[in-house]
């Protein structure tokens, strides 16, 4: 696999512009960005987004678990909570429970290992409110009551 010190090492230049220009960071001159984007192409060079999400902090990911996507009414949310999303840049993991017991809990769980950023939550729920607040992610309930802090 090709590393970011393949690039620099192609394009002569240092480990750090080479961030810069993959980050679009601080002050790169041309000539260097295209050295360094010009390295990036011959060496088939994909950034590791695991490792960008990890030093940002955030995924880009909003979680959206709904009990089915059968039913019209929560195919239409999600085709524009979607859209909504997408306009700010954020990407959908779409998770329906198809009414199972315990399949929201076996999403919250999923979508928490992956670092989500973001959580709406539409289907039915046991939990009480300390289990939600737990996740430390920015949680919206929609039709549903899962605590005093969550909107």
């Amino acid at each position: 696999m090709v590393g970011m010190r393949d690039v620099a090492k192609k394009a002569g230049v240092s480990l750090s512009s080479v961030s810069l220009v993959i980050n679009g960071t601080g002050y790169v001159s041309q000539d260097m960005r295209d050295k360094v984007e010009q390295a990036m192409r011959e060496l088939n060079y994909v950034p590791n987004e695991l490792a960008r999400n990890f030093y940002h902090g955030k995924t880009g990911i909003v979680g959206v678990i709904v009990p089915t996507i059968q039913h019209p009414f929560f195919a239409t949310l999600t085709a524009h909570l979607q859209r909504e999303f997408a306009a700010r840049s954020l990407r959908t993991m779409l998770c329906s429970t198809v009414d199972s017991a315990n399949g929201e809990a076996q999403y919250v769980e999923m979508l928490r290992q992956r670092s989500l950023d973001a959580l709406v939550v539409a289907a039915h729920t046991t939990h009480d409110s300390d289990y939600w607040t737990s996740i430390g992610r920015p949680i919206v309930a929609f039709d549903r009551n899962l605590g005093a802090h969550i909107a």
